[in-house]
């Protein structure tokens, strides 16, 4: 799944989400998913064995699950949330992507957005957290001078979404260069919260909305907490749960 005071596009992580064909911009695929072990291969019947009559018929297997419809998309993307006002919304063939915009504000005057995205599963990997924790394409939504950082903190951990369990992902990092006309400053900042169930997936990205840029690392952890970020992401994960 403190915090930036401004918004951070949303990079899909591709080998750990649906692939999507519509409006969410997205990175290279990575390959690092886990893959499931191949299936024991079938034992040969015995000789001579014959079926007995009065055994009971193979239970026949689960259907798949239906994907949902263009249509169906375009209308989870007018979802409301309580406490939050939708700033965009639109939807595709495969996927509905919605921005959410906390309607009060903490005390040090910072608001939660979510960004959260629905989509058809393709990649979808489970939600192990050793196998996330070992996926090192999960730093792909930070720049170099992020990932150069000795202070960054960055922590993959199971996340409560409200009786569900996804991942959630943290970041936090400020770095400040000094050069001749000045001193340049970044933060990185947010919550990205994952969950699917084989055949669909959330993503949310959540970071935070104040009135001043950041100055230092203090000002970063100041501006919202990782509880008020995960508390972010399960109100604007409940609005869209019952599609899993």
């Amino acid at each position: 799944m403190p915090a930036s005071l401004r918004r951070f596009p949303v990079v899909v992580l591709l080998a750990l989400a649906a692939c999507g064909d519509d409006p969410a911009p997205r990175s290279a695929a990575p390959s690092s998913a886990p893959e499931a072990a191949p299936a024991p291969a079938a034992r040969p019947a015995d000789a001579g064995a014959t079926a007995r009559p009065d055994a009971p018929a193979p239970a026949p297997a689960p259907a798949a699950r239906a994907r949902l419809t263009p249509e169906q998309l375009a209308a989870l993307a007018t979802r409301e949330v309580p406490g939050f006002r939708r700033t965009s919304q639109r939807s595709g063939k495969s996927n509905a992507v919605v921005t959410f915009e906390g309607t009060t504000a903490n005390a040090r005057g910072f608001r939660p957005t979510v960004q959260v995205i629905v989509e058809h599963c393709m990649f979808c990997a489970k939600l192990d957290v050793a196998a996330w924790r070992a996926n090192e394409h999960l730093k792909r939504t930070l720049s170099t001078v992020h990932l150069e950082n000795p202070a960054l903190v960055f922590e993959v951990d199971a996340l409560d979404l409200g009786g569900r369990t996804g991942i959630g992902v943290y970041k936090e990092s400020f770095v400040a260069t000094k050069n001749a006309t000045g001193t340049t400053r970044s933060s990185a900042h947010g919550l990205q919260a994952w969950f699917n169930d084989g055949t669909h997936q959330a993503m949310l990205e959540v970071s935070a909305r104040g009135p001043a840029l950041p100055d230092s690392l203090e000002a970063v952890r100041e501006s919202m907490s990782r509880a008020e970020m995960e508390a972010a992401a399960r109100a604007v994960f409940a609005a869209f749960a019952d599609v899993f």
